[in-house]
């Protein structure tokens, strides 16, 4: 099972919107994790299966106000036994700043 650490400076108009989007994707492909959107770009971690999470850097890289490309994500990975790193998928947006992890 793969597990990857992303994030991407870029100015969102609607932060609420996209967090909307990110999380309709990751919870279709059964994601756990934590995203952070706001009016200047997306952090997160998340982790599932390798194709899930594979499609879900696919989507980033081709998404319009992200300029992003596989080198961009940290990659780590689990045992299945042991579950994924979070118990649940949680997709945020926020309006002020956050700091770069």
């Amino acid at each position: 099972m793969r597990v990857v650490l992303f994030y991407c400076y870029s100015e969102l108009k609607s932060p609420e919107a996209e967090r909307d989007r990110q999380f309709e994707f990751c919870e279709a492909r059964g994601l756990y994790g934590r995203v952070l959107i706001s009016v200047e770009g997306i952090n997160g971690t998340l982790a599932g299966s390798e194709e899930d999470v594979g499609a879900y850097i696919e989507m980033l890289c081709s998404h319009p106000d992200f300029f992003m490309t596989p080198a961009d994500f940290k990659n780590s990975s689990y045992e299945e036994e042991t579950g994924p790193p979070f118990p649940d998928l949680q997709v945020r947006a926020n309006r002020n700043y956050f700091p770069a992890i």
